[in-house]
């Protein structure tokens, strides 16, 4: 049996704010190959998802454990064409249909994210990183975490 404590979500973001990346998995399926994947997603603000897109078949559900998330969705430009605010008086979860440009960053300090996603998982396939968005190791990320957290529907990525 497994089972989602306070003390794993505790522990879970406390690794997320000494990690370089301010952000952890853990795993719930047993596999990477297993048929559907089951995770959390323990992250913290100042953490940067690059924009990516999974394909057609490959939708992504996240549900709001704790703490507050934002959700942003683009088209292939980098468009801004939608924007989820996840937190308890608003949206607790969505799904984000496969082939969907999105990014995801941490609102508030301790936020857990539930996510359910088809598998198998393979690294090497599993999404598409905007090229429109720079790399998690550039300069650049933090004045492009800073924009499209303060984006607006229809703004395009600075150049």
């Amino acid at each position: 049996m497994k089972s989602i404590t306070l003390g794993l979500l505790d522990d879970l973001s406390r690794q997320a704010r000494s990690s370089k990346r301010l952000r952890i998995n853990h795993n719930l399926h047993d596999h990477l190959g297993d048929k559907i994947q089951r995770l959390l997603n323990a992250m913290e603000p100042g953490t940067y998802v690059q924009p990516h897109r999974h394909k057609a078949d490959r939708w992504e559900y996240f549900q709001l454990i704790r703490g507050e998330a934002l959700i942003v969705l683009f088209d292939v430009n980098g468009r801004v064409v939608e924007k989820i605010h996840l937190s308890p008086a608003n949206i607790l979860a969505i799904e984000i249909p496969g082939g969907c440009f999105h990014t995801i960053s941490s609102l508030a300090p301790q936020t857990v994210l539930w996510e359910l996603k088809p598998g198998p998982y393979h690294a090497d396939s599993d999404k598409e990183f905007a090229r429109w968005a720079p790399s998690e190791n550039q300069e650049s990320v933090g004045q492009f975490l800073a924009w499209f957290e303060s984006s607006r529907k229809g703004d395009l990525p600075p150049s």
